[in-house]
């Protein structure tokens, strides 16, 4: 088994609990297509049509960090844990705080 981490409103809008248990899957996008199968229309969240992993998220795996066209094709092993975590960016100088 697999252990998925989704962000909460995420699992929430689809109607299950953090975190899920899926069967292993040889690579990632093997795993999301399992995972859009079971609930259609969360795929598309995670992907964009041509199956990339969409540029707001960052999908982590235990050896690596899957990203862009090339995310979907990392392998899995049976036992991992893969999170799914949006993108967070910053704001350069204006961060900062005053001195």
């Amino acid at each position: 088994m697999i252990t998925v981490h989704l962000p909460d409103d995420l699992a929430a809008a689809f109607g299950f609990q953090n975190p899920l248990q899926l069967p292993a899957a040889p690579t990632l996008g093997d795993l999301l297509t399992s995972l859009d199968r079971t609930y259609p229309g969360l795929g598309s969240r995670l992907t964009s049509a041509d199956g990339a992993i969409r540029p707001h998220l960052n999908i982590f795996l235990p050896q690596a960090l899957a990203r862009g066209e090339d995310g979907p094709r990392l392998p899995l092993s049976d036992g991992e844990d893969v999170w799914v975590i949006r993108a967070v960016s910053g704001g350069g100088d204006r961060a900062r705080p005053a001195s």
